[in-house]
This record gives C-alpha cells, sequence and structure tokens, in this order.
C-alpha cells in the first residue's frame, strides 16, 4: 500500500489526473478521456459520474488504499467550505453545485478549488518561492486567469472571486467579459476573442505569434499591442498588490521570450518603481497537469486545516 494524494483538473476535451506522495512529489500523470468521444462540456453530470469513478477505482486498485486527499480544480468560484462550485459563468454549468463526494459515492471529502489557483499553488511548491509572502500569477489562454498570495495567505475574498485578474477593466467602452465587466483583460488578452481583435486574420496566439516573428507588419501591430495591456493590467496589479514576484502561465506563456521581451520592455515604460527595481516576471515552470497537481496539494492542505477545527477561509502557503 502506498499513500498518496489525488487530483483532478477538470479540462475542455479529457480529465487530467496526478498522483502525489505525501511530500508533494508527483508519482504520475494521465488523462482520463470519455469513452464515447463527448466534449467535456458536453456531459451531464451522470456521464462525469462514469467517468471520474472509472478513474479513481482504477488508482485505488493500483496503490491498493483510497487516497488521503482529493482535490479537483475547474473554472468558477468554489463555496467557501470548498465542497462545491458556487458559480460556473458560462462554462461546465453542469457541475455547478455539485457535491462531488455524493456524486461519486465516495465516503470522504472532495475539495474543490478554482483552476487558475490550483495552477498557482503547483508552481508554489518551488522552494524558493516558498520563501515570498507576495506573489501574483496570470494564466493567459483562453481568458486570463490567476491567482494572489498576499502577506503569505492565499487570497480569496469575501465570496471567493478573489483572483479573477481577467475581469479588470482596460477599456470601458469595450465588450463586456463573462462577469459583465466592459473591456476587460480576458477580452484584450485572452485567446477568446483574439479572431474579434484581429479583424478576423488570426484564430489563436500560435498563427499570430509565428507571423510576428516573421515580422509581417500587422501581426507586429496586433501582437504589441495585446503585450502592451498585459503590462498595463500587470502594472495596476503591482501598485494594487506590491507584489515581489509575477508568475506568467497558462498557453501563450509558451511563447517564451517572444512574449516576455516587448512585456519587459512596456513595463520599463509604465510601471512605477519607487526602489528603483522593477517586479520580478518569471515563466510558470508547469506544464499541462500542473492544475491536478495543484488541487492534489490543495486538497490535502485543506483537509488538514479542517482536521484542526480552523474555520477560517485563510489557507497559509
Amino acid at each position: 500500500m502506498t499513500p498518496y494524494l489525488l487530483g483532478y483538473d477538470l479540462g475542455a476535451t479529457r480529465l487530467k489526473c496526478a498522483v502525489l506522495d505525501t511530500d508533494y512529489h508527483v508519482l504520475e500523470t494521465f488523462f482520463c478521456t470519455p469513452e464515447d468521444g463527448k466534449n467535456t462540456r458536453e456531459m451531464g453530470r451522470e456521464d462525469w459520474k462514469v467517468l471520474m469513478r472509472s478513474c479513481l477505482d482504477k488508482t485505488i486498485t493500483k496503490y491498493k488504499a483510497e487516497p488521503l486527499a482529493f482535490g479537483i480544480s475547474s473554472p468558477g468560484i468554489p463555496l467557501l467550505d470548498h465542497s462545491a462550485i458556487r458559480n460556473m459563468p458560462g462554462r461546465l454549468t453542469e457541475i455547478q453545485g455539485l457535491n462531488w463526494s455524493d456524486l461519486l459515492e465516495y465516503p470522504h471529502p472532495i475539495y474543490v478549488v478554482n483552476d487558475g489557483k490550483a495552477a498557482f499553488i503547483a508552481e508554489l511548491q518551488d522552494p524558493w518561492l516558498q520563501t515570498v509572502q507576495n506573489v501574483l500569477m496570470l494564466t493567459l489562454g483562453t481568458g486570463v486567469g490567476g491567482a494572489i498570495k498576499a502577506d503569505g495567505v492565499l487570497l480569496e475574498g469575501k465570496g471567493g472571486r478573489a483572483g479573477h485578474l481577467g475581469s479588470m477593466s482596460l477599456d470601458v467602452d469595450g465588450p463586456l467579459a463573462l462577469t459583465g465587466v466592459p473591456g476587460g483583460l480576458d477580452n484584450l488578452v485572452g485567446n477568446v476573442q483574439l479572431e474579434e481583435r484581429t479583424n478576423g486574420l488570426y484564430k489563436d496566439y500560435i498563427a499570430l505569434e509565428r507571423d510576428y516573428v516573421a515580422n509581417k507588419t500587422v501581426a507586429v501591430e496586433y501582437w504589441l499591442k495585446m503585450v502592451k495591456h498585459l503590462a498595463i493590467g500587470i502594472v495596476s496589479l503591482i501598485n494594487i498588490l506590491d507584489p515581489e514576484v509575477i508568475i506568467i502561465g497558462g498557453g501563450l506563456a509558451n511563447a517564451g521570450e517572444n512574449l516576455l521581451a516587448p512585456l519587459r520592455d512596456y513595463l520599463d515604460i509604465y510601471e512605477w518603481r519607487p526602489y528603483g527595481e522593477g517586479v520580478k516576471i518569471i515563466r510558470a515552470k508547469g506544464g499541462d497537469f500542473s492544475g491536478a497537481i495543484g488541487t492534489a496539494i490543495f486538497g490535502d492542505l485543506w483537509s488538514k486545516k479542517v482536521a484542526t477545527g480552523d474555520s477560517s477561509g485563510a489557507l497559509r502557503l
């Protein structure tokens, strides 16, 4: 029997799974894909039950025990006790309010965390970052997600909305985001609005980046405009939260220096630096399974917190 922690990350097309030991070392990662070929956005609760129970049973058989802690990450805002997703604007609405322990007929608590926060927790396992008390992360993909560690605590806010950094408004006359804010960072940087922002020329970051590298005039214009918006969003966050480090993750971060070099140039222009040095910007190290890894760790941390009788919403990282 091997003691282990289990984390599931609910993706758009498949379930990402991670198994960790009690020291948070990864034992294995794997995908679970619906056998009927359904997209996860098309799945009902019974479909989720079949898929996740099958993966859980196989893991229990392999390790000859139930996990010591079990976490699930997904988009949306969890309940404050992390038993279910409370609000899921526009995506995976079928699982809103769903108690996973009940659905899977699992006798122990399964704790739910926002997917951006799960990826953030995985990044914070870097020994150096564990010593930093004020860190934030932006995940740049379909939209813009994120998470914040403020004075050593994962920032949740009154109702769990803290960390939805893509909902920062940069254009009061811009289109409305899922959360209702006009001209949000989501719309100006996220892939979801890229085709509209580029007048139909580009449907994904990869093609835009390729033409930017090839120095095509229109691509350079669109790419740098996007990076400028990201920089303005970042300096706004710096002025509000005063972090020591900002982590850039998500699919757009795969552009590496093609993104980070012009981003630093814009930060040199716009960042307020009263102490002479800019905030350190680093690229996330996690890959496809960072959300699953982070949610396994979250499940362990939260279950230990509950066991101590601590009913506060604060989680120290």
